[in-house]
């Protein structure tokens, strides 16, 4: 069995410890929406698309402010506790059944350190959104994340996630590199209360490698030119 078969196999028995609805996971999720707000300047008419969406961290806050916000994700039993599972289906990120350009930007959070061949899931992403692919990914620099993966098998890949590593994984044909930071404080599954009540005044972008998340932003050239 191979390491998509692997990852395949838990995420089809096991759910987030914490719901969309809890509170450290609401700031975690509003927090990164709020950062991208002003970045991609999206409409409320754009089609956004959630890869991973799994039970609904992103696709449930991201969808007040679109009614064109779609998730797909490969784990069925995720999606039987998707908060909005009449915007969601089961699909592999490495054949999105969606034509060419279907979405204005689609975003994937924290899914492909779960994944073999996350290149090719990053194509799939190019090739289904005509403006914007959004990525993060765990920053394998800090040290609590770095420990996480060490030690639990199922996030053992999140120990090849650095900038370099996704700058290298992202096809730059027609496509500009826009942003790639560190950032977030914040782990929605496992920060406690008393911690939570510290780390939430911290900026969002945290320099050097203090973030716990890498977030890529690129953009298609030809969408309008570049990001100042």
């Amino acid at each position: 069995m191979n390491e998509d078969s692997k990852q395949r196999e838990y995420w089809n028995s096991t759910v987030n410890k914490r719901s969309y609805r809890h509170p450290i996971v609401e700031f975690f999720a509003k927090q990164r929406l709020e950062y991208l707000r002003p970045i991609l300047k999206l409409s409320a008419e754009d089609r956004l698309l959630d890869i991973g969406c799994g039970d609904g961290f992103s696709t449930f806050y991201a969808s007040r402010d679109t009614a064109n916000l779609f998730g797909v994700d490969r784990s069925t039993l995720m999606l039987e506790h998707h908060p909005t599972r009449s915007r969601v289906a089961c699909a592999d990120a490495y054949a999105l059944p969606f034509r060419n350009n279907s979405f204005d930007a689609v975003w994937s959070w924290e899914l492909l350190h779960h994944m073999l061949q996350p290149e090719l899931a990053i194509r799939e992403m190019q090739r289904v959104s005509s403006k914007y692919v959004v990525i993060f990914e765990p920053n394998r620099y800090n040290l609590a994340l770095f420990l996480y993966g060490l030690f639990k098998r199922e996030e053992r890949l999140l120990l090849r996630s650095t900038k370099r590593f996704l700058r290298r994984m992202v096809d730059t044909e027609g496509w500009e590199i826009c942003l790639l930071e560190n950032c977030g404080a914040i782990l929605p599954n496992a920060t406690p209360h008393f911690l939570f009540k510290l780390l939430r005044h911290l900026p969002f972008r945290l320099p050097l490698l203090c973030g716990i998340s890498i977030l890529l932003v690129a953009k298609r050239v030809e969408a309008s030119g570049r990001l100042e």
